[in-house]
């Protein structure tokens, strides 16, 4: 990746004409509003965002919207090198979608993210929670609310997000669906198992609380991001985990793939995942090799032992 040029590093004598810094609260306001993300990735891209502003300082390159070019976003990339790809292309989206706003509103004629090349992401299978992972899981949860959050996340596929989300009228009188507010403000319905149905009734039977959330911690509020967290390497450590590496979005994977091994077609699996491509959800098919031993077993025998039966 290149440097911008010696014109391009020139210091400058008189204030932008659109300083880029003035139209972020715009735009995040406008994603807030209009652009249907989530906040954490609101957060990630107003983080992405000032770092890259905060790089054209320090160097004294162009600080208005309509002077900055590919060449200062590739620059900016390049100091990136070292971090994973998926953080490189996550810093060029936030831009691409600043940019792409400034240019919608008519402050900029181009994006100029468009004309930067991005590196490849590696293809990562989803990792799933084993059976015997989620059943130590389960029997390490002591409190009942603990043990409904596992259950949830385990016999639903829902992200932790879309858990942490969760009010009360979400779930179903009888508790056998719960409504579930996935990305892009999606909302999808998933039926609830009756193993978690009875660990949801032991929860709400003990749950004294005015709160609408359904998960909270113990100043009666709506558990946060954070104390989640702490929550499961808690929890981890409690069923003897601590070193397995094992995160919430694993329980999730573990019900794709289950259900996938229990033989229910993409489509459904798509549909209770909130998945808006079928090829998201095709990543699972990779992961289970059983599926693919049983699909090559069922060739017809082409050696001698199979030769009589056709005849």
């Amino acid at each position: 990746m290149q440097h911008p040029t010696g014109s391009e590093t020139a210091v400058r004598d008189v204030p932008p004409a659109f300083p880029i810094r003035s139209f972020l609260k715009d735009w995040l306001t406008y994603l807030q509003g209009y652009g249907k993300r989530s906040p954490l990735t609101i957060r990630a891209y107003r983080s992405d965002t000032e770092r890259f502003i905060k790089f054209l300082e320090e160097r004294r390159l162009p600080l208005s919207a309509d002077e900055i070019t590919h060449r200062h976003v590739r620059a900016f990339a390049a100091l990136l090198s070292d971090r994973a790809p998926a953080t490189i292309n996550r810093n060029l989206d936030a831009l691409s979608s600043f940019f792409g706003h400034l240019r919608d509103t008519g402050i900029t004629d181009t994006n100029p993210v468009s004309l930067v090349e991005r590196p490849r992401r590696a293809h990562k299978l989803p990792r799933a929670a084993t059976v015997e992972q989620c059943r130590a899981l389960i029997g390490a949860a002591r409190a009942a609310r603990d043990r409904a959050i596992i259950l949830l996340l385990a016999c639903t596929g829902i992200r932790r997000g879309e858990l942490l989300a969760l009010d009360v009228s979400d779930l179903a009188a009888d508790l056998s669906e719960v409504k579930v507010r996935g990305k892009g403000e999606r909302e999808r319905v998933l039926p609830i198992p009756e193993q978690c149905q009875s660990g949801l009734q032991d929860y709400l039977y003990l749950r004294q609380s005015g709160s609408s959330a359904l998960f909270i911690n113990r100043a009666d509020s709506r558990i946060g991001t954070t104390t989640f967290h702490r929550w499961f390497r808690r929890l981890l450590e409690a069923a003897g985990l601590g070193d397995s590496s094992l995160t919430p979005h694993c329980l999730r994977h573990a019900y794709a793939t289950n259900l996938l091994r229990a033989g229910v077609d993409l489509e459904t699996i798509r549909e209770l995942m909130g998945h808006s491509d079928i090829s998201v959800t095709g990543r699972y098919l990779s992961t289970d090799p059983s599926r693919k031993r049983k699909a090559v077993e069922s060739l017809p025998r082409f050696d001698s032992e199979g030769a009589g039966d056709h005849e």
